[in-house]
């Protein structure tokens, strides 16, 4: 059966992945599998894609609820798969700890756990979560782009498609062995194409980031403006809201600079590639119509590159 892989592409079994369950083979199967954390990991991957499908389909028999709902629905799904699977490489680590209280072993702890790409995505989801319930529903579906939800729903997807595959005999309702075999197929087909195209999504979502943290001050100004023109402008509302977008910001940018940490380098060479295509684009526009673009686009890159430098990690 094919081997479903973690955030980066690995395959499973990492400390950052969720560890196996001990299935009995007994009559009490079914019941040991709804009471593990495992089981209610696979439920926070369903209900992320149940509430980004609702999200994002403009018309639905849900929509009275509001896509904004959903919205906080799926962040919260997200936040809670990330922090099971936290909780459980804090419980299996601390086994290993002492009785006795060690300063140095604790803070060593503490770093570990900020290495682990699970809590990276952990932090950055947090921040989004609380956003976007701390803003009303126009400004929240606004500011939060979609690729921050599609990206993390891509994953669920496959970990809610091999879960099933691992576990179908304990499911009260069981699936019939040709959708199994679907699914296997579809794992083994689509998976690492799949995770390439959530590194991809993250990518944009940083560019998006880097390009509202850009023009931020541009924004204070017009607010700024427009205060001193329309007596029924709410400044300390718009300049919330500016903070809250920088905070938004800042906090993608810090993950993203995390991740490009890791040992893994695809990210890292999905920019590089970005930044080749964009480039030969511009080459090719410049020696079309003899315009100066090239020099154009670095100086745009080296300014929003400036930005992306001075967020410390």
């Amino acid at each position: 059966m094919a081997n479903i892989s973690n955030r980066n592409g690995k395959p499973n079994g990492k400390a950052t992945d969720m560890p196996p369950s001990n299935t009995p083979s007994s009559s009490k199967k079914q019941t040991h599998l709804y009471k593990s954390l495992q089981f209610y990991w696979f439920l926070g991957h369903a209900l992320t894609v149940f509430h980004f499908a609702f999200y994002s389909i403009p018309f639905n028999v849900l929509y009275l609820i509001g896509p904004h709902y959903h919205q906080v629905a799926c962040l919260l799904s997200i936040l809670g798969t990330y922090g099971i699977v936290i909780l459980q490489f804090f419980k299996y680590q601390k086994i290993k700890k002492n009785s006795n209280f060690d300063v140095t072993y604790n803070l060593k702890f503490f770093h570990k756990i900020i290495q682990l790409d699970n809590f990276q995505y952990f932090f950055s989801t947090l921040i989004m979560f609380l956003i976007s319930i701390a803003f009303n529903r126009n400004n929240a579906l606004k500011l939060i782009p979609n690729s921050v939800l599609l990206s993390p729903t891509i994953y669920s997807l496959f970990h809610c498609l091999n879960y099933i595959c691992k576990n179908n005999s304990a499911f009260t309702y069981q699936c019939p062995p040709n959708i199994l075999a679907y699914f296997e197929k579809f794992i083994t087909n689509y998976n690492a194409k799949s995770v390439r195209l959530a590194q991809i999504l993250e990518c944009t979502t940083l560019f998006q980031f880097l390009i509202r943290l850009w023009y931020l001050p541009l924004k204070i100004v017009l607010s700024c403006i427009s205060r001193i023109f329309n007596s029924n402008y709410s400044l300390s509302n718009s300049l919330g809201s500016i903070y809250l977008e920088f905070i938004l910001s800042i906090s993608y940018i810090w993950f993203f600079k995390m991740r490009l940490k890791n040992p893994d380098q695809k990210v890292k060479t999905i920019c590089n590639n970005f930044d080749t295509q964009f480039t030969k684009f511009f080459e090719n526009l410049q020696a079309k119509y003899n315009l100066q673009l090239v020099k154009y686009y670095r100086t745009a890159k080296y300014t929003i590159m400036t930005f992306f430098n001075a967020i410390p990690v």
